[in-house]
């Protein structure tokens, strides 16, 4: 019977708390701004799509019935500004210049 590796916890090569790519403010940037571009297209756009009877091609909100694409419509854009505030709030940390 083969044996499986082994594993040794050295220290070395352990997970850092900020990740590898994050070493510009653009990425947050970046992500901030998908999460309020999702949240302003699956959170706000289906509340006057409904009201003018408009359907959106990707408000996903829209095609479902009436007590549960509200719900989800406010969930989406709470999480949503959510992301963008601790996105932000993590950028400042790791750039606290700018």
């Amino acid at each position: 019977m083969a044996a499986g590796p082994t594993f040794v916890a050295t220290g070395a090569g352990t997970a850092s708390a900020t990740m590898t790519g994050m070493n510009d403010p653009k990425s947050y940037d970046m992500i901030s701004g998908a999460a309020l571009l999702v949240g302003f297209w699956e959170g706000l756009v289906p509340f006057p799509a409904k009201a003018f009877g408009w359907t959106p091609i990707l408000a996903l909100p829209v095609r479902m019935p009436a007590p549960a694409w509200w719900i989800v419509s406010g969930l989406v854009l709470a999480v949503a500004l959510l992301v963008a505030w601790r996105v932000d709030a993590a950028k400042r940390a790791r750039f606290p210049g700018g």
